[in-house]
């Protein structure tokens, strides 16, 4: 609840602090703190975080999922050939451990998150990549996932949890934009971040956590020649 708190006033400070407390007495707490580090100059310690939780998480659906936020540090570092390594480890959990796993309503939805993540960061990767139309398709897929765990959200075990998928939901719906706004589909684009913006409001997130939709919002007035109205963003 502390991390929650902290994370929703953006008080980075206070938000390291209670996350280097939780992360001696429970494994979330260590997710918490990788995901924390990695947006910081410590970034090497964030990295050996997690490696060591890739080594103990067996969970199926934690196992794809810190491989994945793993992938996305060493994506924005731009080494692809560590980035399609764990993409290939995910890929065989998805298609092969995952749907074996028991129908049960929190199960449920920690299988969706992991589905949305898994599509988010192969979108990227499409595009990093060069292929861009492979890319777009993609991150329809990843938000079509997002639509599918806001079906099942209410079945997070946690508060926390709940929000967390909350954010990666409006996130995928954010990468679609941004990747049509590259693409020159500035009408697709914008009826996405029309959509995005909605889903924001209605998550009652705060405008500190809004930067990156801003971004992307920004990004399509200066593709479109709007360089006031981008200004504002």
């Amino acid at each position: 609840q502390k991390d929650l708190a902290s994370f929703k006033l953006g008080d980075v400070v206070a938000r390291e602090a209670n996350l280097r407390e939780w992360a001696k007495i429970e494994e979330e707490g260590r997710w918490g703190l990788r995901g924390f580090l990695s947006g910081t100059e410590k970034r090497e310690e964030a990295y050996a975080i997690g490696k060591e939780l890739i080594q103990t998480v067996k969970w199926p659906p934690s196992a794809a999922r810190i491989r994945l936020h793993v992938a996305m540090d060493y994506l924005d570092d731009s080494n692809l050939k560590e980035t399609a390594r764990l993409l290939a480890e995910v890929e065989n959990i998805v298609r092969y451990d995952l749907p074996r796993m028991p129908n049960r309503p929190e199960t449920q939805y920690w299988i969706a998150r992991a589905e949305l993540e898994y599509q988010t960061l192969k979108a990227r990767y499409s595009v990093r990549t060069g292929k861009l139309l492979e890319g777009i398709e993609g991150a329809k897929l990843a938000v079509q996932k997002g639509q599918s765990l806001m079906r099942v959200i209410n079945q997070a075990p946690t508060e926390n949890a709940k929000q967390w998928g909350l954010f990666g939901t409006l996130m995928a719906a954010a990468e679609l934009a941004s990747q049509q706004t590259n693409a020159g589909l500035y009408a697709d684009a914008e009826w996405t971040l029309r959509d995005t913006l909605k889903m924001a409001n209605d998550f009652g997130l705060k405008e500190n956590h809004l930067m990156g939709i801003y971004n992307r919002i920004a990004d399509l007035y200066l593709a479109t020649g709007q360089y006031q109205l981008a200004s504002q963003y």
